[in-house]
């Protein structure tokens, strides 16, 4: 008997046989299984099929500016970061930028062009939460953005693997650097409402120095290291990025350089450029263009890359200081303005000492699930880069 003689799915009906029962349930559980399988891996692999739409962004550079060898990072001062000399817990003191011999580097030039992006499509279920309560604003989310990434770990056959194998992990969990996934994490940020602005800039201390909030991903400091004598270049100009301009460190993807290629709002070109994120003292970070739309250079900025002027701050047009991102190192924020430096955790809450996770959606549950370390290899996915 076919199916046709069943098609009502009427179970009660004389006409269906236990058989034909049980044949239309396994079919409809199967079907149910394949659509969610489907849905649920989205964030895990990269779909060739599916085609995303790239914003297009009218002040597209064709190349940056990295930092000439001998560049500090003990000072605020323009064309460089201010890190503190205990950055991430490690004695930094003394050190400086070296310029790489990577093909796409010309003098201080850093040639688009050039640049061997890591490939792959693979698209994430981004989560981003924000809200205010007594003069702090507060980011959750889980860490990934709302936009394909490049396909990490990378595969062997990738021009950029080279790149990454030649470095190690910075924790120590993998053989070097191109074994390092993405995934997904317990992203927490408080930071003022409304900072006040200080004359006296205050160095970075920890790797992420603000959220996109266009896409729930995160900007961190511009500095690499290597395995040479002196271990600090600007990353960009060591490592390709992924077509986004953002990688994985510690498993958390963030961005460096050309960071708002994908942000989804580039604005208008004869426009000042809008929102793209805010940094950890609570000051705005905004695009390259400045009043009229005028693509703003680093002569045009502060030692820690940003000015003060008309900008649209919670609804209100607001003259206030803010930060710009550009095409010049350090391409966005090098110090702090603000008097008070806010809290980013990758942990969640760092006041919570300890929380039961509530229920999550299946698609958010499945798309949390990894390989395990020992899989991770067999798991690489061989996918290769769309134009």
């Amino acid at each position: 008997m076919g199916l046709r003689a069943i098609g009502n799915g009427n179970t009660n009906s004389p006409a269906a046989s236990n058989e034909d029962v049980r044949k239309l349930k396994f079919i409809s559980l199967s079907r149910r299984l394949f659509r969610i399988f489907v849905v649920a891996t989205l964030p895990l692999y990269a779909i060739p099929g599916l085609a995303y739409t790239f914003p297009v962004d009218p002040s597209a550079p064709s190349s940056l500016k990295t930092p000439p060898t001998g560049t500090g990072f003990g000072n605020a001062a323009r064309n460089q970061m201010f890190l503190s000399d205990s950055f991430v817990g490690h004695n930094i003191a003394g050190g400086f930028y070296t310029t790489p011999s990577t093909p796409w580097i010309n003098g201080q030039d850093v040639i688009v062009s050039d640049i061997p992006f890591v490939g792959g499509e693979v698209y994430w279920n981004s989560v981003l939460n924000t809200w205010v309560s007594n003069g702090i604003r507060y980011f959750t989310g889980n860490g990934v953005p709302n936009h394909p990434t490049g396909l990490f770990p990378i595969p062997s056959d990738q021009p950029a693997y080279p790149y990454y194998a030649a470095l190690p992990d910075p924790a120590g969990e993998y053989p070097n650097a191109s074994y390092l996934p993405i995934e997904t994490y317990d992203l927490y940020m408080s930071v003022p409402q409304n900072p006040v602005y200080s004359n006296i800039p205050t160095a970075i201390g920890e790797l992420t120095f603000a959220i996109a909030t266009q896409t729930g991903a995160t900007f961190h400091v511009n500095l690499a290291s290597t395995n040479d004598a002196n271990p600090y270049v600007d990353p960009i100009a060591g490592l390709p990025m992924d077509q986004c301009w953002g990688h994985p460190v510690h498993m958390q993807y963030h961005y460096h350089g050309y960071s708002w290629k994908c942000f989804p709002n580039q604005g208008n070109q004869i426009e000042h450029s809008p929102l793209f994120g805010i940094a950890l003292d609570g000051f705005g970070v905004f695009g390259p263009r400045g009043d009229g739309g005028v693509l703003l250079t680093n002569e045009d900025l502060d030692v820690c890359h940003g000015h003060s002027g008309k900008i649209d701050w919670d609804g209100i047009l607001t003259d206030m200081y803010h930060y710009h991102l550009n095409n010049e190192f350090p391409y966005g924020p090098g110090c702090f303005r603000g008097t008070q430096i806010g809290t980013f955790s990758s942990n969640g809450d760092p006041s919570v000492t300890s929380a039961v996770p509530g229920p999550a959606p299946l698609l958010g549950a499945l798309a949390a699930l990894r390989c395990s370390r020992r899989l991770r290899k067999r798991c690489r996915l061989q996918a290769s880069p769309r134009e």
